[in-house]
C-alpha cells in the first residue's frame, strides 16, 4: 500500500512538473494543428478499442461521455503533441534534415517485414507524405540527442550522479515521468 501511494505521488508530481513546463512555453500553436493531433489521438483510441472488440461509440456510451467531452478531455494532450511536433520540425529545418524517397521505401519495406503486411496496404494506411514527416521528426529527435551537453548540464549531471539521484544513463535523452519522479524522490530522500 505504501509503494502504491509513493508511485501515485510520484506520477502526480511528474504530471504536475510536465504541465508547468508545458504551460511556460511561449509558442502559438495553430488551432488546426491541435485539431489534427486531436483527430489522430481519437483515431488511435478507436484502433485500440477495435483491437479489444469495442467500438468507440460503445466506449463513449459505457463512460456516459459524448464525443465532444472526449475531445475536450484530450485537447491538452493534443496541444502538447503539437508543441513537440513544432519543436522537432524546427530542429529538422535548422539541421537541414531531408528524407529521401529511398528512405521512405526502406521504411515501408521494414514495416512490411515487421508486420507481415504488403507495402501497398501500408502505403494506403500510412501515406508517404505522413511517413516522410514522421521519419523527419524521428531524425530531428536523433539530431537533438546528439547535440553537445552544455557545461552547466554536464556539471549538474555529475552532481546528481555523486548524490545517487541518477546513474547518468542517457544524459541527453528524454526521461519518462516515472524516471523523473524517481530521481526527484531520490533527491528528497538524500536531504
Amino acid at each position: 500500500a505504501v509503494q502504491k501511494k509513493q508511485a501515485q505521488a510520484a506520477e502526480q508530481f511528474a504530471n504536475d512538473l510536465i504541465r508547468q513546463v508545458t504551460e511556460a512555453m511561449t509558442v502559438t500553436i495553430p488551432a488546426a494543428m491541435v485539431e489534427n493531433q486531436l483527430d489522430g489521438l481519437i483515431n488511435e483510441l478507436r484502433g485500440h478499442l477495435q483491437a479489444q472488440g469495442v467500438s468507440l461509440e460503445q466506449y463513449l456510451e459505457m463512460g456516459n461521455t459524448t464525443m465532444e467531452q472526449l475531445r475536450d478531455h484530450a485537447r491538452e494532450q493534443a496541444a502538447a503533441a503539437a508543441r513537440y511536433e513544432l519543436a522537432m520540425t524546427e530542429i529538422a529545418r535548422r539541421e537541414g534534415i531531408d528524407i529521401s524517397e529511398a528512405d521512405v521505401d526502406a521504411k515501408y519495406a521494414e514495416l512490411s517485414k515487421q508486420y507481415g503486411l504488403s507495402v501497398e496496404l501500408l502505403r494506403q494506411q500510412l501515406p508517404p507524405l505522413r511517413l516522410r514527416h514522421d521519419l523527419k521528426l524521428a531524425a530531428a529527435q536523433a539530431a537533438r540527442d546528439k547535440l553537445p551537453v552544455s557545461g552547466w548540464a554536464a556539471e549538474n549531471l555529475e552532481r546528481a550522479k555523486a548524490a545517487g539521484i541518477t546513474d547518468g544513463a542517457r544524459p541527453q535523452g528524454w526521461c519518462t515521468r516515472q524516471e523523473a519522479a524517481l530521481m526527484i524522490l531520490s533527491q528528497r530522500e538524500t536531504k
